[in-house]
């Protein structure tokens, strides 16, 4: 006790310090690497994340990430669990939504055609939940037909994306056109009527990540996706700090844990860059992001390992600073049931309330590494964003199909990597159980498309490794 005593006040009288530790170089580092691996070069035990390498060791270098976040202001930061709900046919589809509200979930998607949206909302009891509207047909039709009675206890939130709708399709609701008045027109009803709805443009950068687009693609193409929409509404009278204001993101969190910390992390210094180059402040609108688990990694066979997949997925994400986060049920691919949302909502419940993942903002503050591939992220997804802006800009390039064509490139040879091993799947090319599984049901709908550019499909490694399999 009486070590432990002096040790205390020690700590109190001033900051611990390591001042009798000698600083070790970046070529001390090298060399004594070197003689461990005897004969090889350090490029030759190297791996690579993209086109970025991974070194075998990091120092305390000052970069953009450390700089951005040791800046950034976190005192409000909360992180809010989320659960989408789409199913309004039974009489007991609210009922599960209070259900998951009691499970500890604090923020609802209610997702469908305009009217079984307003009235699943309608039924909902008065609750400090944050309630997002994802609207499959008509979103001024939502928002002007039979008033809807907004509660001072729920925080709204709107997700309209006309060019998800695009990308995702091949073709526009009704024409790029009328796409883009609509969202223009919701954006001033809004602003008109003084609606509480705190987000009201929605940037589905899932989609990339879901078509087998690489990090650097994904930040480019998502930056690219919202700057669609900060160009036509500026054209359209609306100021900078409206528009930025009122931009949510949704990205999806792959199994590459330390990486997507660095993908969510990387993405927010974008968004400050370029709410800079508009010579707005930054901290005034930081950046909005929803983070759902991949479906990407998830397997039919073995489904529970799919537990571990977005137990860590989701850790990924709260340590890169989402706002939200949904966390996938581990049968989703099928027909996800009471049993396998109540895992995901507890997985998420462990995570704030166990191990205080929500508590901490910043967690990721003096990790070399994960500053430095986030700073590696953020300079190449920049050059990327400038060139896709140079050939007209994302809807420009999702036109000509270019977007299409880079993501094929890059999911076909991720797609190769599992093949030959280099990358793993657990249960599928590394320890693959004998166990015949029921098959995932599979959503892919028959699509017409007018316009010559290629729509986006979700596609699971696993999914493509069974069908080539099947060859």
């Amino acid at each position: 006790m009486k070590f432990g005593n002096q040790l205390f006040s020690m700590q109190k009288k001033s900051s611990l310090q390591f001042n009798e530790f000698s600083e070790i170089s970046e070529e001390q580092w090298n060399e004594k690497i070197s003689k461990e691996i005897k004969g090889s070069s350090i490029e030759d035990i190297s791996t690579r994340i993209d086109t970025i390498s991974i070194l075998p060791f990091y120092t305390n270098s000052i970069n953009e990430s450390e700089k951005f976040f040791q800046t950034k202001n976190e005192s409000n930061h909360t992180v809010l669990l989320r659960e989408k709900f789409s199913d309004f046919h039974t009489d007991n589809s609210i009922e599960k939504i209070n259900t998951a509200i009691e499970g500890g979930i604090k923020s609802i998607i209610l997702s469908g055609s305009c009217n079984q949206v307003k009235l699943a909302a309608q039924k909902l009891p008065e609750q400090n939940i944050q309630l997002s509207f994802d609207i499959t047909d008509n979103v001024q039709l939502f928002l002007t037909s039979t008033p809807f009675i907004f509660s001072d206890k729920i925080s709204y939130l709107l997700e309209h994306d006309p060019i998800s709708q695009f990308a995702q399709s091949g073709r526009w609701l009704v024409s790029k056109k009328d796409d883009f008045v609509a969202l223009e027109n919701t954006f001033e009803y809004i602003r008109e009527h003084n609606l509480p709805i705190q987000k009201s443009v929605h940037v589905n950068a899932s989609i990339y990540h879901n078509a087998g687009a690489g990090f650097i693609q994904e930040l480019s193409f998502s930056l690219a996706h919202a700057h669609e929409y900060i160009v036509y509404l500026l054209e359209h009278g609306f100021k900078i700090e409206e528009i930025i204001s009122k931009i949510q993101f949704t990205f999806s969190v792959g199994t590459d844990y330390f990486a997507e910390i660095a993908k969510l992390r990387a993405f927010q210094i974008l968004w400050a860059n370029l709410i800079r180059a508009y010579h707005y402040k930054i901290d005034a609108c930081p950046c909005y992001i929803h983070a759902e688990t991949s479906r990407r990694y998830h397997t039919v066979k073995d489904e529970h390992t799919n537990i571990l997949r977005t137990t860590t997925q989701a850790m990924s994400a709260l340590i890169g600073g989402c706002n939200t986060l949904s966390i996938l049920p581990f049968n989703s691919l099928k027909n996800a049931d009471e049993f396998s949302r109540r895992i995901a909502r507890n997985t998420g419940n462990i995570l704030f309330h166990e191990a205080s993942f929500s508590s901490y903002p910043n967690i990721a503050n003096g990790s070399y590494f994960i500053e430095s591939l986030t700073t590696e992220f953020t300079k190449k997804a920049w050059l990327f964003f400038k060139e896709i802006e140079k050939s007209g800009g994302l809807v420009e390039s999702l036109s000509k199909n270019e977007i299409q064509d880079e993501i094929k490139k890059n999911r076909e040879k991720e797609l190769q990597e599992y093949k030959i091993g280099k990358r793993i799947l657990m249960g599928i090319n590394k320890y693959e159980t004998l166990i015949e599984q029921s098959e995932a049901i599979h959503y892919t709908p028959s699509i017409t498309t007018d316009t010559n550019a290629k729509s986006f499909k979700e596609c699971r490694i696993a999914e493509l490794i069974e069908r080539d399999e099947k060859k």
